[in-house]
């Protein structure tokens, strides 16, 4: 097999700015990637991730694990809210090692792939054009400069799955209306996109329309019925899923039940129909996100688009109009915004090549892109690099930026706990859930259990007004998957019901106001209670700080003779 052109499917080996863009592309998404916090369903994702696991951990969202006292096969094919195929991918880079640095790491190699895929895809796509190469260059460039793009890499939300198959497919229907292979590319890199996220839906109808405007004569073409099946193959998973969810629930998964109005267990409200609203609400936040200046260039470059009938890109106009009707009718939710990227940078790098075409003074049409890229790159640094952003949300900074709130310091400090303690005592909450899966089996304390009366030597004690999605990760994730005696303040009734001693260690973690703290009227105080009893008892205390240098956390390593002061005051 010749490895270099293997790798060179897209030709970004035979340019050296690519290469160097991939180099600095990388080093910036890995930069403190483990230090970017899961605060949010970022920190769900993750977590199923390990286990491939259809678990929320929450009451009004109830799942297949839940429903059956068996789970039948076709229930782990795919997940109550989404399909698996992400979930995939990081359960293969947490089986290596599980940390956030690793659940990041699919995400980090989906970016740099995009980058080259669109490369290649713009190429192809101007093959005709005599500076099809240095306006590839510049779409992958400028896709690079689009901050939500970059942060999607160092998140776990599905998003960059969604970028990269989308790529990824439109690369392939290139080479596809061209005569290029048999479809098999088509169709499965299709469907791993429909296996990706139901954002992805829009690329559907954008084909279509496509193929029924420029190649009508393709709908009669052997090569399209392959690339159908191909892709109607790669989505059984969520087909199965989703009829056996019928046949036994009388519902489809979240997204469907929603979708057809169906009467299910999941109330979590929809999205506005006000289209009007919700075309000011899109603009107004691809503004924030990728910034107000490249939200007016790309408007001006689609509009320039027009006048590019021989540069063959009515693809890319097509994308972006379903893309944007799907996004008004469904609610531009500001997560989901990142996947405008790919589209926004190829626009944008036709729009600005246009110009420079037609510029008489090509030194200042120079001048004036280095400009553009340099604004775009202090955009970027602002909002992923250093910790205070810069100025004023979407003028230098994008509102999708990446954040430190100590979550992860906190992560390393339970780790670093818990690889000195000895006891191998168990205490498995969740035995009779996880036994109604073999998936889940695995994760089944089955020796030294906990029983009633047996000393444990630590125990972990979080501050139970700590935001909900971050206990998923550093909480629940470990009582679940690993039986870890970790618990939350607002837990301890439950503890003394259970008759669970005191430790001769117990880990005490209060958050400060600095932290992520559940924005709830009602607060137990019990955490505050304890950290006050500590501190009247001159116990020592360690500070979590943040990237900022603000104290996010106050651990507390407390002994059983300290703690029974604590509760006998």
């Amino acid at each position: 097999m010749n490895i270099r052109k293997y790798l060179n499917v897209a030709g970004w080996l035979d340019n050296k700015y690519m290469v160097a863009l991939l180099i600095v592309a990388a080093l910036l998404m890995l930069f403190r990637v483990s230090s970017v916090d899961l605060i949010g369903d970022d920190a769900v994702y993750s977590m199923r991730s390990i286990g491939l696991l259809d678990y929320m951990f929450a009451d009004q969202q109830p799942t297949p694990l839940q429903f059956f006292e068996d789970v039948p096969s076709w229930a782990l094919l795919s997940f109550h809210d989404h399909p698996p195929l992400v979930f995939i991918l990081q359960k293969i880079f947490l089986s290596i090692h599980e940390s956030a640095f690793f659940a990041k790491l699919p995400m980090v190699f989906m970016g740099l792939l995009s980058l080259i895929f669109l490369y290649g895809w713009v190429r192809d796509l101007l093959k005709e054009h005599d500076h099809n190469i240095a306006i590839a260059t510049i779409s992958s460039l400028l896709l690079f400069l689009c901050t939500p793009f970059v942060r999607s890499a160092r998140v776990t939300y599905l998003e960059m799955g969604v970028i990269f198959f989308t790529i990824l497919t439109l690369f392939f229907y290139t080479r596809f209306i061209e005569g290029k292979g048999k479809g098999y590319g088509l169709g499965i890199s299709l469907g791993l996109l429909l296996l990706t996220k139901y954002t992805a839906f829009f690329m559907i109808p954008a084909l279509l329309t496509h193929l029924a405007y420029k190649h009508r004569s393709l709908f009669k073409d052997k090569r399209l019925h392959i690339a159908a099946v191909c892709t109607f193959v790669c989505t059984l998973p969520v087909i199965i899923f989703n009829l056996g969810l019928y046949k036994t629930q009388g519902h489809f998964d979240v997204q469907f039940a929603r979708l057809f109005h169906q009467t299910s267990p999941w109330n979590l409200g929809g999205s506005s129909l006000d289209v009007f609203a919700n075309i000011g609400r899109l603009f107004t936040r691809l503004g924030e996100q990728f910034s107000y200046i490249y939200l007016v260039v790309f408007l001006i470059s689609i509009v320039l688009l027009f006048f590019q009938k021989k540069w063959k890109v009515s693809l890319v106009w097509v994308a972006i109009m379903w893309m944007t009707i799907q996004f008004i009718l469904g609610g531009p939710i500001d997560r989901f915004l990142p996947i405008y990227a790919p589209l926004i940078a190829v626009s944008v790098a036709l729009g600005l090549w246009f110009v420079f075409e037609r510029c008489g003074k090509k030194m200042i049409c120079k001048i004036g892109f280095g400009v553009f890229s340099l604004y775009l790159g202090v955009f970027l640094f602002s909002s992923i690099v250093i910790a205070q952003s810069l100025g004023p949300v979407g003028v230098m900074h994008s509102s999708f930026e990446t954040k430190n709130y100590g979550i992860a310091q906190l992560d390393e400090k339970f780790d670093s706990f818990l690889s000195s303690q000895e006891n191998t005592v168990q205490i498995d909450l969740f035995s009779d859930l996880k036994r109604r899966s073999s998936r889940l089996l695995p994760y089944a304390a089955t020796t030294d259990v906990w029983q009633s009366g047996t000393p444990l030597s630590y125990m972990i004690l979080v501050d139970g007004d700590i935001n909900w999605f971050v206990g998923i990760w550093l909480i629940e994730r470990r009582r679940f998957y690993h039986n870890v005696p970790i618990f939350t303040t607002d837990e301890l009734p439950f503890l003394q019901q259970q008759g669970i001693p005191i430790p001769e260690t117990t880990l005490f973690v209060r958050g400060t106001d600095a932290t992520v703290l559940d924005e709830v009227q009602f607060r137990t105080g019990a955490a505050s209670d304890i950290e006050a009893r500590l501190k009247e008892l001159n116990q020592p205390v360690e500070d979590i700080v943040r990237l900022d240098g603000e104290v996010a956390f106050r651990v507390y390593e407390v002994s059983s003779d300290v703690w029974l002061k604590v509760f006998t005051k």
